[in-house]
Protein backbone atom coordinates (compact mmCIF):
# COMPACT_ATOMS: atom_id res chain seq x y z
CA UNK A 1 0.00 0.00 0.00
CA UNK A 2 1.27 3.46 -0.79
CA UNK A 3 2.09 5.68 2.19
CA UNK A 4 2.20 9.40 1.50
CA UNK A 5 4.86 10.96 3.70
CA UNK A 6 5.53 13.95 1.48
CA UNK A 7 3.22 16.86 0.84
CA UNK A 8 3.55 16.87 -2.94
CA UNK A 9 -0.04 15.65 -3.24
CA UNK A 10 -1.50 18.71 -1.53
CA UNK A 11 -3.42 21.20 -3.64
CA UNK A 12 -0.80 23.91 -2.98
CA UNK A 13 1.70 21.93 -5.04
CA UNK A 14 -0.69 21.14 -7.90
CA UNK A 15 -1.50 24.73 -8.91
CA UNK A 16 -1.13 25.63 -12.59
CA UNK A 17 0.67 28.96 -12.76
CA UNK A 18 -0.29 29.65 -16.36
CA UNK A 19 -4.01 30.19 -15.78
CA UNK A 20 -5.06 33.54 -14.38
CA UNK A 21 -8.41 34.60 -12.91
CA UNK A 22 -10.57 37.06 -14.78
CA UNK A 23 -12.12 40.27 -13.53
CA UNK A 24 -15.81 41.00 -13.68
CA UNK A 25 -15.16 43.78 -16.18
CA UNK A 26 -14.02 41.59 -19.11
CA UNK A 27 -16.54 40.52 -21.71
CA UNK A 28 -17.93 37.05 -22.16
CA UNK A 29 -16.34 37.00 -25.62
CA UNK A 30 -12.89 37.60 -24.14
CA UNK A 31 -13.50 34.92 -21.51
CA UNK A 32 -14.42 32.41 -24.22
CA UNK A 33 -11.22 33.26 -26.07
CA UNK A 34 -9.17 32.62 -22.91
CA UNK A 35 -10.93 29.29 -22.37
CA UNK A 36 -10.19 28.21 -25.92
CA UNK A 37 -6.56 29.26 -25.55
CA UNK A 38 -6.13 27.24 -22.33
CA UNK A 39 -8.34 24.34 -23.50
CA UNK A 40 -10.62 24.59 -20.46
CA UNK A 41 -14.36 25.20 -20.05
CA UNK A 42 -14.26 27.27 -16.84
CA UNK A 43 -12.45 30.32 -15.50
CA UNK A 44 -12.20 31.72 -11.95
CA UNK A 45 -13.78 35.13 -11.44
CA UNK A 46 -12.33 37.47 -8.82
CA UNK A 47 -13.03 40.90 -7.42
CA UNK A 48 -9.56 42.15 -6.52
CA UNK A 49 -8.39 38.88 -4.89
CA UNK A 50 -11.76 37.77 -3.56
CA UNK A 51 -13.03 34.63 -5.28
CA UNK A 52 -16.54 35.10 -6.65
CA UNK A 53 -16.97 31.73 -8.36
CA UNK A 54 -16.36 29.94 -11.64
CA UNK A 55 -17.80 31.04 -14.94
CA UNK A 56 -18.50 28.33 -17.49
CA UNK A 57 -18.96 28.30 -21.23
CA UNK A 58 -22.65 27.60 -20.60
CA UNK A 59 -22.93 30.70 -18.39
CA UNK A 60 -21.49 32.85 -21.17
CA UNK A 61 -23.45 31.32 -24.02
CA UNK A 62 -26.72 31.85 -22.18
CA UNK A 63 -25.98 35.59 -21.99
CA UNK A 64 -24.84 38.36 -24.33
CA UNK A 65 -21.16 37.56 -24.98
CA UNK A 66 -20.43 41.23 -25.57
CA UNK A 67 -21.45 42.15 -22.03
CA UNK A 68 -19.14 41.98 -19.01
CA UNK A 69 -19.10 38.72 -17.04
CA UNK A 70 -19.99 40.76 -13.97
CA UNK A 71 -23.51 41.06 -15.38
CA UNK A 72 -23.90 37.27 -15.58
CA UNK A 73 -25.22 34.95 -12.93
CA UNK A 74 -22.52 32.43 -11.96
CA UNK A 75 -23.82 28.87 -11.70
CA UNK A 76 -20.73 27.68 -9.78
CA UNK A 77 -20.29 29.81 -6.67
CA UNK A 78 -18.21 27.68 -4.35
CA UNK A 79 -16.46 24.73 -6.02
CA UNK A 80 -13.00 25.13 -4.47
CA UNK A 81 -10.37 23.58 -2.22
CA UNK A 82 -7.98 24.97 0.37
CA UNK A 83 -4.19 24.99 0.16
CA UNK A 84 -3.80 21.90 2.34
CA UNK A 85 -6.44 19.69 0.73
CA UNK A 86 -5.19 16.33 -0.53
CA UNK A 87 -5.42 15.37 -4.19
CA UNK A 88 -8.29 13.00 -3.31
CA UNK A 89 -10.32 16.03 -2.19
CA UNK A 90 -9.51 17.81 -5.45
CA UNK A 91 -10.66 14.80 -7.48
CA UNK A 92 -13.90 14.70 -5.49
CA UNK A 93 -14.64 18.38 -6.17
CA UNK A 94 -13.81 18.08 -9.88
CA UNK A 95 -16.04 15.03 -10.20
CA UNK A 96 -18.91 16.42 -8.14
CA UNK A 97 -19.14 19.72 -10.01
CA UNK A 98 -17.95 18.44 -13.43
CA UNK A 99 -15.41 21.25 -13.75
CA UNK A 100 -12.23 21.52 -15.80
CA UNK A 101 -10.33 23.55 -13.19
CA UNK A 102 -10.50 23.52 -9.40
CA UNK A 103 -9.85 26.88 -7.65
CA UNK A 104 -7.53 26.94 -4.63
CA UNK A 105 -8.19 29.45 -1.82
CA UNK A 106 -6.28 30.30 1.34
CA UNK A 107 -7.80 30.37 4.84
CA UNK A 108 -9.04 33.91 4.21
CA UNK A 109 -10.94 32.77 1.09
CA UNK A 110 -8.50 34.63 -1.14
CA UNK A 111 -7.92 33.12 -4.58
CA UNK A 112 -4.43 31.63 -4.90
CA UNK A 113 -4.61 29.66 -8.15
CA UNK A 114 -6.27 26.69 -9.80
CA UNK A 115 -5.62 23.04 -10.62
CA UNK A 116 -6.35 21.79 -14.12
CA UNK A 117 -7.72 18.38 -15.02
CA UNK A 118 -4.52 17.64 -16.93
CA UNK A 119 -2.40 18.17 -13.82
CA UNK A 120 -4.94 16.31 -11.71
CA UNK A 121 -4.93 13.32 -14.06
CA UNK A 122 -1.13 13.18 -14.22
CA UNK A 123 -0.59 13.49 -10.47
CA UNK A 124 -3.43 11.15 -9.52
CA UNK A 125 -1.91 8.62 -11.87
CA UNK A 126 1.26 8.79 -9.79
CA UNK A 127 -0.73 8.25 -6.61
CA UNK A 128 -2.14 4.96 -7.84
CA UNK A 129 1.20 3.94 -9.40
CA UNK A 130 -0.24 3.89 -12.91
CA UNK A 131 3.18 4.44 -14.46
CA UNK A 132 4.89 1.60 -12.57
CA UNK A 133 5.09 -1.83 -14.23
CA UNK A 134 2.83 -4.42 -12.63
CA UNK A 135 -0.71 -5.74 -12.67
CA UNK A 136 -4.12 -4.96 -11.26
CA UNK A 137 -6.26 -7.48 -9.40
CA UNK A 138 -9.89 -6.92 -8.40
CA UNK A 139 -11.36 -8.84 -5.46
CA UNK A 140 -15.09 -8.94 -4.75
CA UNK A 141 -16.28 -9.37 -1.17
CA UNK A 142 -18.56 -8.19 1.62
CA UNK A 143 -17.19 -5.31 3.72
CA UNK A 144 -16.98 -7.47 6.84
CA UNK A 145 -14.61 -9.82 5.00
CA UNK A 146 -12.19 -7.05 4.07
CA UNK A 147 -8.83 -7.38 5.84
CA UNK A 148 -6.00 -5.22 4.45
CA UNK A 149 -3.54 -7.00 6.74
CA UNK A 150 -4.46 -10.40 5.31
CA UNK A 151 -4.39 -9.13 1.72
CA UNK A 152 -0.93 -7.64 2.32
CA UNK A 153 0.23 -10.91 3.93
CA UNK A 154 -0.94 -12.92 0.90
CA UNK A 155 0.88 -10.55 -1.46
CA UNK A 156 4.09 -10.57 0.55
CA UNK A 157 3.98 -14.37 0.87
CA UNK A 158 3.99 -14.52 -2.92
CA UNK A 159 6.88 -12.07 -3.31
CA UNK A 160 4.62 -9.20 -4.39
CA UNK A 161 4.61 -5.60 -3.27
CA UNK A 162 1.35 -3.65 -3.20
CA UNK A 163 1.74 -0.26 -4.87
CA UNK A 164 -1.87 0.77 -4.35
CA UNK A 165 -5.03 -0.52 -2.68
CA UNK A 166 -8.47 1.07 -2.89
CA UNK A 167 -12.12 0.18 -2.30
CA UNK A 168 -15.13 0.75 -4.56
CA UNK A 169 -18.76 0.03 -3.72
CA UNK A 170 -20.29 -2.54 -6.07
CA UNK A 171 -23.40 -0.84 -7.41
CA UNK A 172 -26.78 -2.30 -6.43
CA UNK A 173 -25.20 -4.80 -4.02
CA UNK A 174 -23.91 -4.88 -0.46
CA UNK A 175 -20.47 -5.88 -1.69
CA UNK A 176 -17.27 -3.97 -2.35
CA UNK A 177 -14.49 -4.32 -4.92
CA UNK A 178 -10.93 -4.21 -3.62
CA UNK A 179 -8.57 -2.96 -6.32
CA UNK A 180 -4.92 -3.91 -5.86
CA UNK A 181 -1.95 -2.73 -7.93
CA UNK A 182 1.07 -5.03 -7.52
CA UNK A 183 4.62 -4.91 -8.84
CA UNK A 184 4.43 -8.14 -10.89
CA UNK A 185 2.85 -8.80 -14.26
CA UNK A 186 2.45 -12.57 -13.74
CA UNK A 187 -0.58 -12.88 -11.47
CA UNK A 188 -1.07 -16.66 -11.68
CA UNK A 189 0.53 -17.49 -8.35
CA UNK A 190 -1.05 -14.70 -6.33
CA UNK A 191 -4.51 -15.31 -7.81
CA UNK A 192 -4.25 -18.95 -6.78
CA UNK A 193 -3.26 -17.79 -3.29
CA UNK A 194 -6.25 -15.47 -3.02
CA UNK A 195 -8.51 -18.34 -4.12
CA UNK A 196 -7.08 -20.59 -1.39
CA UNK A 197 -8.10 -17.93 1.13
CA UNK A 198 -11.62 -17.96 -0.39
CA UNK A 199 -11.32 -14.55 -2.00
CA UNK A 200 -13.36 -14.09 -5.16
CA UNK A 201 -11.11 -12.75 -7.92
CA UNK A 202 -13.37 -10.58 -10.05
CA UNK A 203 -10.78 -9.64 -12.69
CA UNK A 204 -7.07 -9.23 -13.30
CA UNK A 205 -5.02 -7.31 -15.85
CA UNK A 206 -1.52 -8.61 -16.47
CA UNK A 207 -0.30 -7.44 -19.86
CA UNK A 208 3.25 -8.51 -20.70
CA UNK A 209 5.59 -5.85 -22.06
CA UNK A 210 4.55 -2.22 -21.86
CA UNK A 211 1.93 -2.56 -19.17
CA UNK A 212 2.30 1.11 -18.24
CA UNK A 213 0.80 2.24 -21.55
CA UNK A 214 -2.01 -0.29 -21.22
CA UNK A 215 -2.93 0.77 -17.70
CA UNK A 216 -2.61 4.45 -18.55
CA UNK A 217 -5.07 3.96 -21.41
CA UNK A 218 -7.58 2.39 -19.04
CA UNK A 219 -6.92 5.09 -16.45
CA UNK A 220 -7.35 7.90 -18.98
CA UNK A 221 -10.68 6.39 -20.03
CA UNK A 222 -11.78 6.36 -16.40
CA UNK A 223 -10.64 9.91 -15.77
CA UNK A 224 -12.44 11.14 -18.90
CA UNK A 225 -15.51 11.03 -16.65
CA UNK A 226 -14.14 14.29 -15.26
CA UNK A 227 -13.73 15.83 -18.71
CA UNK A 228 -16.69 18.18 -18.97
Amino acid sequence: MVIFGKKIMLSLNLINKNIYPIKTSITGKKALSLMEEQKISHLPVVNNKDFLGLISEADIMSNNINQSVGSYGLSLINPCVSLDNHIFDVVKIASEFKITIVPVLNNKKIYIGCITLQTLTEEFGKVIAIYSPGAIIELEMYPQDYSPAQIAHIAESNNCKIFHLSLVNLENTAKIIVIIKIDRTDTTQIIQAFSRYNYEVRASYNIEGDISAHLKSRYDSLMSFLNV
